[in-house]
């Protein structure tokens, strides 16, 4: 597979499943690991990655944003 057609096929991955109500708008690979410490194989950076947006910090913070969001939008409803 050409790089292009991997592109292709990322971002008909990525439109799937924000057409299916995920949010995909912020999307994480292990190059951004990677770029952090180049010494880690794509296993331990893949790793690191699931276990950074599966903390509890994260969820948490997430969680907060999303009340945040949808109160402003019911603020602005009034």
């Amino acid at each position: 597979m050409t790089e292009s057609e991997a592109i292709k096929k990322e971002k008909e991955a990525i439109n799937y499943l924000d057409s299916q109500g995920y949010g995909v708008s912020n999307v994480w690979y292990v190059e951004d690991v990677l770029t952090c410490d180049e010494s880690l194989t794509r296993y331990q950076a893949k790793k690191a990655l699931d276990n950074a947006l599966s903390s509890k910090s994260v969820i948490d913070a997430i969680s907060i944003a999303i009340v945040e969001e949808v109160e402003l939008m019911n603020y602005n409803k009034q």
